[in-house]
């Protein structure tokens, strides 16, 4: 399993999230008054296993939380299961990065707790 964890300077969670479903191809979204989850669900031909993405975004005072977990594909014949989860994980992140840059908004990692 990898986790990234992220914070953007920005309270718009709605515009994030209209912006993530578009770009992204998530499976399954849950939406709160300042909490949003949205899953990806993966097949893995190289290995015939399924692979998770789970993206949790958090409006806090000012800015918004990024959780990005990925995790699966660790029972296959060819274990490119840390491969697979650091990628999904990158490309998800990328998917905040690439916002932060159109709305030249500032994106920082956050060290995990």
């Amino acid at each position: 399993m990898t986790v990234k964890k992220l914070k953007l300077n920005d309270s718009n969670l709605d515009q994030l999230v209209d912006y993530l479903i578009r770009a992204g191809k998530f499976d399954y979204e849950k939406h709160g008054a300042d909490m949003t989850i949205l899953v990806q669900d993966n097949l893995l031909l190289t290995d015939m296993t399924a692979h998770l993405n789970i993206l949790i975004l958090k409006n806090e005072a000012g800015f918004i939380l990024a959780d990005v977990i990925s995790g699966g594909g660790e029972d296959g014949l060819l274990d490119f299961s840390g491969l697979v989860d650091k990628d999904y994980a990158g490309i998800t992140a990328r998917l905040l990065y690439d916002y932060a840059q159109l709305y030249e908004l500032v994106i920082e990692p956050v060290k995990a707790e």
